[in-house]
């Protein structure tokens, strides 16, 4: 499953802010490598996070370990010039929006288990950036030989 690339499109097609504006592990990097972030916000990056192996069961004659997969999205908006106080309004209303599409969601009707968010938090940046993070993760099982 590309849990990241299920969760782009969900937020594109979700939360109307972001449309267009969703980027992914390789977009963050060439940003990363430029020193920049995003230049038209608000936009979110969605980062596959890893997985997490939990125990091996039986499960109608096959063996299914639980995994848990976990997808960060970062929200960035811009807040220059002594705008830090309503854009803090606009990134709380940004962060709900993209709780609302992805929480209680799963992307494959076989998945055994829902998005959760894990945790958030809102950071300030220099040039009165302000960038929420949040990581979301989702219960899934694999069989194993």
């Amino acid at each position: 499953m590309l849990l990241a690339a299920a969760v782009r499109a969900r937020l594109e097609a979700g939360v109307a802010d972001l449309a267009g504006r969703v980027l992914g592990a390789a977009d963050m990097q060439r940003l990363i490598a430029q020193n920049r972030l995003p230049q038209v916000t608000p936009a979110a990056v969605v980062m596959p996070l890893g997985a997490q192996g939990g125990p091996v069961v039986a499960v109608m004659g096959a063996w299914r370990q639980i995994v848990v997969r976990r997808v960060g999205v970062a929200i960035v908006l811009r807040a220059p010039g002594g705008a830090e106080a309503r854009r803090t309004d606009d990134i709380e209303a940004l962060a709900e929006a993209v709780l609302a599409a992805l929480a209680g969601w799963t992307p494959e009707e076989t998945t055994p288990g829902v998005m959760r968010l894990e945790g958030s938090e809102v950071m300030a940046r220099e040039g009165g950036t302000l960038v929420a993070e949040m990581v979301f993760a989702l219960d899934d099982a694999e069989e194993v030989q």
